[in-house]
């Protein structure tokens, strides 16, 4: 030990007790970077047999498994930190997106009740007055707007119940050329 020009001012070799024994094994990871040493040190003068530096290898890699071990559980820990924060920023907008919903709902939902009141006491009040076509109309208002209010109401429970949305289709559709006012026939 005292003759390698590494350890010769080694506190461990200069102090009480003085080691006089050296052998180590370098500490190597999978990628092939070297992280240091396993070293064994002792007061006595001695030689390691072939079977003892195998064993001091074993260990080695021991070490070095314990190492990567310890890597991947702080790796894993940050990633699990970012998910948790990832999770919370999800949580806060989807929070975000059920008041906008609910608000939004509710405010298309009182002027489609609107209408859809509107032309039913229209409906009720000039039966006698307009033509088949123009209480046709009145209940295609009254139709559209209930579709629409259903999709509105859809909407909310898609944003309160987290996505989850029961297969349902709404189709408007009408005939604008059908849609004339009664005195331009």
């Amino acid at each position: 030990v005292f003759k390698d020009e590494r350890f010769f001012d080694n506190p461990a070799l200069t102090g009480d007790p003085s080691a006089v024994f050296y052998a180590g094994v370098p500490l190597v990871n999978p990628e092939g970077y070297a992280l240091g040493s396993l070293c064994v040190i002792d007061t006595e003068v001695r030689k390691l047999t072939g079977e003892q530096v195998g064993h001091l290898k074993i260990v080695a890699n021991q070490v070095v498994k314990q190492l990567e071990l310890r890597r991947k559980i702080v790796e894993l820990k940050q990633v699990q930190e970012k998910l948790e924060q990832t999770n919370c920023e999800l949580e806060r907008s989807n929070e975000g997106l059920t008041r906008f919903a609910s608000i939004v709902s509710h405010d298309l939902k009182s002027p489609l009740n609107t209408i859809s009141a509107v032309s039913d006491m229209m409906k009720e009040e000039y039966q006698t007055v307009l033509d088949e076509l123009g209480l046709e109309q009145l209940e295609l208002m009254r139709e559209c707007t209930l579709e629409l209010s259903d999709m509105v109401v859809g909407i909310y429970e898609y944003s309160r119940w987290g996505g989850y949305f029961k297969e349902k289709r709404f189709i408007l559709s009408f005939n604008w050329n059908e849609f004339e006012r009664p005195n331009q026939r």
